[in-house]
């Protein structure tokens, strides 16, 4: 909604002229949790009891997960570290840190 809101236009008066004007904007949305969820693949390599964005990222950033490419982030963003092991330091539940971690999880799914 704030992404519709700031960047395209105001907010419809109803949701459903919302849903309509977002798949219009957006026709494929895919939110992660809901496939790790879903996906019989994905669904065994969590834990069911863990399916925060927190967990999955911490599951996405272990050994077998990893690949060739590397993460590197611009040196303006120095409160988001990156470990030799290609770990963040954990902000969750701020903004930026939190959409880098997404990114990262669909990246690797």
């Amino acid at each position: 909604m704030f992404l519709y809101d700031k960047f395209f236009e105001p907010l419809p008066d109803s949701l459903q002229e919302f849903k309509q004007k977002t798949n219009a904007l957006f026709p494929h949305i895919y939110d992660t949790k809901h496939l790790i969820n879903t996906r019989m693949q994905l669904k065994a390599l969590f834990n069911p009891s863990s399916t925060g964005l927190s967990d999955a990222y911490d599951q996405m950033m272990r050994d077998e997960f990893r690949f060739d490419q590397a993460i590197m982030l611009r040196p303006q963003f120095s409160d988001y570290k990156i470990d030799p092991l290609n770990k963040l330091e954990s902000k969750s539940h701020e903004a930026g840190f939190d959409a880098m971690m997404t990114g990262i999880i669909w990246f690797k799914l």
